[in-house]
């Protein structure tokens, strides 16, 4: 069922091929077929690698089979960033 929606992205514009490949990375780290997921993670990374998001699947993929080195590898390259919580009535910064 993978590859056949695999087959099918490959087939669709551009705008429309990213948003469903981070669903198909997704389903591939959530139904085992990690080889896919790593195949996808990289086209993607490749794709448009300013988005942390595809380094994160990716990264989960990797820990997932147990592949340290790479997990550091990608986490390296992510960029670090800044997010506002609302916690108790007061707003606080953390980084990321």
């Amino acid at each position: 069922m993978l590859r056949e929606a695999k087959e099918l992205i490959n087939t669709m514009p551009m705008d429309q091929m990213l948003p469903r490949g981070v669903t198909l990375l997704g389903a591939c780290k959530k139904y085992g077929d990690k080889e896919m997921g790593e195949k996808i993670g990289r086209e993607l990374i490749e794709l448009q690698p300013e988005h942390d998001v595809f380094h994160l699947l990716l990264s989960n993929i990797y820990a997932s089979k147990g592949n340290w080195s790479n997990v550091q590898e990608l986490r390296g390259i992510m960029k670090s960033g800044k997010a506002w919580l609302k916690l108790w009535d007061a707003n606080r910064r953390i980084e990321l």
